[in-house]
Order: structure tokens, then sequence, then C-alpha cells
């Protein structure tokens, strides 16, 4: 995992040499998970965009410390705060709080929780959290997927990182949320959409927002089923908590 590390970091500074990436990449360590990876229950593994900008620097400009490294990057340093943010200070407006809504609430009700189990609350998976594109930038994904197109996704580069990632993670489940994270995934990761069939998109019943789901059932037996659903669920807005532990135990159901 630390030569996995140190290659993203080197990836991360040839994008920075390169002029179509200057004023996009913020000048922070790239995050390849998120979550305790050292737990000993099964995981399961969500797959969002990219690191928010909102991880290091605050709507004000303020700065954040989610993440403890030094310059030059350290693997080991990195990998120790990889496992350690949902101890320190996570981005909760997105993850979710314990107990609470967005990402986890999904979680909850596949019966996962990126915290620390407590007394109140126990979890039979650990969480994890990657993303396709590793790097935080200064912009939306959305307003750089060009550019990450023809330099990341196209090269295999991307592919190679997530499929480097989830054969490490071996998790019992994968979870791809919101549209255009799922466009990517049907059009550029191939070490995912080769080797799952994936059903029709269906809408999830007694949901009151509207909200659609997709399974992907691996071709071969070592690999892990796949949920998909269109709700972006680090900003799921008029959804309950309730709604989404709903949601997500109605969509693994259908496994």
């Amino acid at each position: 995992m630390k030569q996995l590390i140190n290659d993203t970091v080197k990836k991360q500074t040839l994008l920075g040499i390169d002029a179509a990436w200057q004023n996009i990449l913020m000048d922070v360590p790239p995050v390849l998970w998120f979550g305790n990876m050292e737990s000993d229950k099964p995981k399961i593994v969500t797959i969002g965009a990219n690191p928010s900008n909102l991880e290091f620097y605050s709507k004000t400009g303020k700065k954040y410390n989610r993440f403890s490294y030094t310059i030059p990057y350290n693997a080991s340093q990195l990998g120790k705060a990889y496992n350690e943010y949902f101890k320190q200070n996570p981005y909760k407006g997105w993850f979710g709080a314990e107990g609470g809504g967005r990402v986890e609430a999904f979680m909850n009700g596949l019966d996962a929780s990126y915290y620390e189990d407590t007394e109140e609350r126990h979890y039979r998976h650990q969480a994890i959290h990657i993303d396709f594109f590793p790097f935080a930038t200064c912009k939306k994904f959305r307003d750089i997927l060009q550019i990450a197109e023809s330099s990341l996704f196209a090269t295999g580069w991307i592919d190679n990182s997530v499929k480097d990632l989830l054969d490490y993670i071996n998790p019992k489940l994968i979870v791809v949320f919101g549209r255009l994270n799922n466009m990517c995934l049907d059009q550029y990761v191939p070490c995912i959409t080769n080797n799952y069939v994936f059903t029709n998109w269906k809408g999830c019943p007694n949901v009151k927002l509207t909200a659609y789901y997709r399974i992907g059932r691996p071709k071969q037996d070592r690999l892990p089923p796949i949920i998909c659903v269109s709700t972006y669920l680090g900003y799921p807005k008029g959804f309950t908590r309730q709604d989404l532990i709903y949601m997500a135990k109605e969509v693994y159901s259908k496994i």
C-alpha cells in the first residue's frame, strides 16, 4: 500500500507541472481512502468523485488540518491519517455524523458505519470511502471532468488505481452513488464494468423523493456485488435519515 500511496503522490506531482492543471489542484496531499482500513470487520466500500476542497479549507478560507502530514509527503504517515480520519475531524457535512444522515445513514442501513463502535451503536461492517479521482481540487469535479477524462481516465490511470485499491481492501460490497459518479463508472472504469452485469435502473419503492438503483452482479465468484444509487448521498436534499436507511435495506434485499 505504501507503493500505491507513493505512486499517487508522484502522479499528483506530474499533474502539478502540467500547465492544464495549474490553478486546479490544491497544494495538499492526495487522499486514497477515508476510514479504518485496519479494522477486523468486513469492509463495504463507497465510491465518490474526488476529495472536497472543504476537507482542507472552509468556505471562508480557514485552513483545517483533517490530515496530519509533512512535506515531502510520507506514505506511512498518510496511511495512518487516512485510517484515523473518522477519529479526528471528519467532514460531517458530507459523510454525516455518527447516528446522523447523509452517507452514514445509508451505510447504517447496510449494517455498516464509518465510525468506531459505541455502546449504543454496533455495526457488522466497516465502511471505507474512496474516490475515482484522489486529488483535491479548487473546482468542482463536474467542471474539470473534461481534463480529467483526457489525462487520467482515458490513460487508464484511474482504472488501475481503483483496481489496486479494491484488491487491497477486498470489500464485501461496493456502493457507487450519484448520477455523475455512475456515469464515470460506466465509461471509464473497465476493471469494474467489464467484470459485472448490471440490472436496469429501477425506482426505489416507497421512497417519497425520486430515487433509482441498479445492482451490479459480478461475473467472477471472488468479486463483491455493487449497489448503484442515483441519489447523491453526500447531499441527499430532502431525504431523512430513515429514508436513506430504508433505501439501503430495500436495495440490498435485491442482491
